[in-house]
């Protein structure tokens, strides 16, 4: 039963992840998936260390905005 749950959970995570990456990739805004390799490289440990106790592997999806006659400074905006 608890292994029917984990396997739905990293289904649902995925069709989430497939529905942002879709969304974006329709409207033209710019996308990276960052996967457990890049998280690594980027020295992303506490990201990295919570994963490690989830059956889904990290992922951290970067959407990128950035309209026309926007502010010269970075806005961040973290959901």
């Amino acid at each position: 039963m608890g292994q029917d749950v984990d396997h739905k959970r990293r289904t649902e995570i995925g069709a989430i992840n497939g529905y942002i990456v879709k969304e974006a990739e329709k409207l033209g805004l710019p996308i990276e998936v960052l996967d457990e390799k890049k998280i690594k490289k980027m020295k992303m440990g506490a990201l990295w260390a919570v994963g490690q106790g989830s059956e889904a592997p990290p992922r951290v999806i970067v959407v990128r905005y950035e309209p026309a006659g926007a502010p010269p400074t970075p806005v961040i905006g973290l959901v």
